[in-house]
């Protein structure tokens, strides 16, 4: 049942790549998503807070829901409802011991949600820092969803084979 409106906020922000020369060589590009997302929110007026994680590994490095994960769908919908664009935490399938959630691999920014009447769940688009071209980073296939597993998942359309790739693992509160 549709308790929050569909929201489109792409046009809130200006998409940026990741691999902007002024985050140095591509080494450092290669990790500089978070970086890159702040600074579009920043560049559109907003700052990213406080983070709520959603998922996690357990002990055999499966993703699952963490007991927070209701307060972090809480948080998605309070900043659509506040017509903000947040950053939000993704894995794609590996461990990475760099990020204070360790099953958050890559970041991009929360762009829109729509109520997908047949599926009875939202459908969220997201704009992905990690390609070099804006229509891939831009597209309206960059989407995520409720999975079977109770994770939100989907995929980016620079990589149109892996539809499952991405699962939210954070969620940032904006301002």
């Amino acid at each position: 049942m549709i308790t929050h409106p569909d929201k489109d906020l792409s046009h809130k922000i200006k998409w940026l790549t990741q691999f902007l020369p002024m985050w140095g060589d591509l080494a450092h590009q290669n990790v500089a998503c978070a970086k890159t997302c702040k600074l579009i929110l920043s560049n559109a007026g907003y700052a990213s807070g406080d983070r709520v994680d959603i998922a996690t590994y357990d002990a055999v490095k499966n993703l699952i829901r963490k007991p927070t994960w209701q307060q972090g769908m809480d948080l998605i919908h309070a900043n659509f409802n506040k017509d903000m664009p947040f950053i939000i935490g993704v894995n794609r399938g590996k461990v990475n011991e760099g990020n204070s959630n360790p099953a958050t691999m890559h970041f991009v920014i929360m762009i829109g949600r729509k109520y997908d009447a047949l599926k009875e769940h939202y459908v969220y688009r997201f704009a992905d820092v990690g390609t070099h071209h804006e229509d891939y980073g831009m597209s309206e296939q960059n989407t995520l969803e409720l999975s079977p597993n109770g994770l939100i998942k989907g995929g980016t359309a620079y990589m149109p084979t892996m539809k499952g790739l991405y699962t939210i693992t954070e969620v940032r509160a904006v301002s």
